[in-house]
Parts: structure tokens; C-alpha cells; sequence
């Protein structure tokens, strides 16, 4: 008998059967092939996204994922109102309501395995409302401040929150609008220096930057002595 033969074959066996245990080799099968495999890539689906119900096309961007080996074949988009897409960067029109979707981009290799997921998330929104009233509006007078509430503005669809309201005490409907005052606060005061028929307008802008129309009112400051009369 040939021992020495018989101890090849047995080391043999026995190197085999470590290869086939040892955790650096991935049996073929093992695994969820949905699950993303370790890699240097990043995906990033960018946003968070909003549009405005009036125009509800959202342009996904992808262009911020990192694939430093060049790994990545496909963009792969769920938009979260049951449609998909594919593509770094790819333009999706939801329905023309407001809503919220979650979405998520996953990035996959020539081989279909998924590399990275990433989530952001898309709102599809109305404009703000602005509206403001004028404290004692009937007994103020030059060098006397004047003070504007704001506080029933709103976002305009429940998703949100005014975030700015900017001022212009003196506007021009026939030109533009010159900011005056921007605060993060509904109420704001003003002490008009000299007497005069001003418009005072407000416009309000909400979390996602978009904005409201403007909306004004007419206001006759007169001399100390006198009252301020608002004109309907």
C-alpha cells in the first residue's frame, strides 16, 4: 500500500472541504441576490424633491453616486406611486394632486446584483396663501408703528409650513417687488415717517421654497393728530 499516495489524496480532500466552508467563498446561490453586495459604491438619489401640483414633473438626479471602479450598469427608480424607471438622471410626472411618495433608487452591476440602495422623497405641493391683517388699524399716526400679522398664512396644502414672509411697504403694483422685510415670524411692525397713501404687500414662501402671489392692502398714514384710514 502506498501511504504516501493515500496522505496526498487525504490532504487533498481536506483542503478542498476547508475552501468550501471558509467565509471569503460565497456558494453559488447563497444569499439574496436582491440584497446589495459589499462594493465601494454610494448610491445617491439626491432630493429631497418638490413641484408644484400645476406642473408635477420631477427630475430625479443620481449624478451624486459614487462608483469609483465604475461598477454601476443600471439606475434603477421606484417612484412610489407604482410606476418605475431607469437612468442617472430621469423625469417622472405624477399625478396632478398633492402627495407625498417615498422613492427609492437602487443601483445594480452588469451581473443585475444590487450594488447600493439609497431613499429620498418626492412632494408634490400647492402654493402658500398670504394674508395678513393690521393691528388698531383705525387709530395709528405717523412716527407710530404700524404692526402687520401674518399668522393666517399657510402652506397651503397641510405638507409644510411657511417658512418666510417677506414685506414691501411701499409697493408698486406696476413694478417689482422690493423686500422690505423678511422674517421667519408672522408679525412684523413698521413706523412710516411721513404722511401718504402706501400699499402694503406680502408674499410668503413655504419649507419647499415656492411661493405665494402677492397680496396687498392700501393704507392712508396721516400727520401725528390724525388717525391711519384704510381704504377698501
Amino acid at each position: 500500500m502506498d501511504c504516501s499516495a493515500t496522505a496526498r489524496c487525504a490532504g487533498l480532500l481536506l483542503t478542498i472541504a476547508i475552501a468550501l466552508v471558509s467565509p471569503g467563498c460565497r456558494q453559488p446561490g447563497a444569499g439574496d441576490p436582491g440584497d446589495p453586495v459589499p462594493s465601494n459604491v454610494s448610491a445617491n438619489a439626491g432630493g429631497p424633491y418638490a413641484k408644484l401640483a400645476e406642473a408635477p414633473i420631477v427630475t430625479f438626479d443620481a449624478s451624486g453616486t459614487l462608483d469609483p471602479h465604475h461598477e454601476i450598469v443600471v439606475y434603477e427608480w421606484d417612484f412610489g406611486d407604482g410606476e418605475t424607471g431607469e437612468g442617472v438622471q430621469i423625469d417622472h410626472t405624477y399625478p396632478a394632486t398633492v402627495g407625498e411618495y417615498a422613492v427609492t433608487l437602487t443601483v445594480r452591476n452588469a451581473d443585475g446584483v444590487a450594488l447600493d440602495h439609497d431613499n429620498t422623497r418626492a412632494r408634490i405641493r400647492l402654493r402658500p396663501i398670504a394674508t395678513f391683517d393690521i393691528h388698531n388699524r383705525d387709530d395709528l399716526f405717523v412716527g407710530t408703528p404700524v404692526v402687520f400679522d401674518a399668522s393666517d398664512s399657510n402652506d397651503g396644502d397641510g405638507l409644510g409650513f411657511v417658512k418666510w414672509y417677506r414685506w414691501d411697504f411701499d409697493f408698486d403694483s406696476e413694478g417689482e417687488f422690493m423686500l422690505d422685510g423678511l422674517t421667519a415670524a408672522p408679525e412684523t411692525s413698521r413706523v412710516f415717517t411721513r404722511p401718504g397713501n402706501y400699499v402694503v404687500a406680502l408674499m410668503v414662501v413655504d419649507d419647499d421654497g415656492f411661493r405665494s402671489p402677492i397680496v396687498t392692502s392700501d393704507i392712508l398714514v396721516q400727520d401725528a393728530g390724525g388717525a391711519i384710514i384704510i381704504i377698501e
